[in-house]
């Protein structure tokens, strides 16, 4: 389990400078004279900050039950499949109650009604990630379907395919938003939504 948990922190490693970086950065900076809708930066760096808060329990906390509960291949497949589900949950809860996630609390951005400017409600934080979501189900089902078989298109990505679901998700955002006025990604046109600085203090 030792060496597990070491690979783990060697892979949240460069997240965590980053999240250092930022929250450094931003914490003295402020947005009033900045245009709303300049947020390349900012929307570059919350994810990486989303990542160190979600790796504890997308990739920790399963390899704790797993080796402290003892538990056979087959139970641990699913815990880790299962641990997945934190990822889109984050993001809808986020988004659905506070219009932004701790990266983006961090990096002072958030995510609003591309008409009203109001903060975004759950029915846009579902469609905006719909995308991911289904797919996550779907691999969900899927890979549960597999379950006690030794299918190598499973094992080998069983705590993974979420996690890089939601990385091409952030990659798709990162091409599409630079090329229209407000900065809108695919996931905001599909949401009617944007996000635009904003001063959390």
């Amino acid at each position: 389990m030792r060496e597990l948990i070491a690979e783990e922190f060697v892979y949240v490693l460069a997240p965590l400078l980053i999240t250092t970086a930022a929250i450094i950065y931003y914490r003295e900076k402020g947005v009033v004279h900045l245009n709303p809708y300049s947020t390349f930066w900012p929307r570059l760096l919350a994810p990486w900050i989303d990542v160190v808060v979600l790796w504890p329990f997308v990739r920790l906390l399963p390899i704790f039950v797993i080796y402290f509960f003892d538990l056979p291949p087959a139970s641990s497949s699913a815990m880790l499949i299962l641990s997945g589900a934190i990822i889109p949950l984050y993001f809808i809860i986020s988004h659905g109650a506070y219009g932004a996630t701790l990266g983006k609390f961090v990096t002072k951005t958030v995510l609003v009604d591309v008409k009203t400017k109001s903060r975004t409600n759950y029915m846009q934080a579902i469609i905006r990630d719909s995308l991911p979501i289904i797919l996550s189900i779907g691999w969900m089902i899927w890979a549960f379907g597999f379950q006690g078989t030794e299918n190598p298109w499973v094992e080998p990505y069983t705590n993974y395919m979420i996690p890089l679901l939601y990385a091409a998700w952030y990659v798709i955002e990162l091409i599409t938003f630079p090329f229209n006025t407000k900065k809108k990604a695919i996931q905001d046109l599909l949401a009617k939504t944007v996000v635009i600085r904003y001063d959390w203090s």
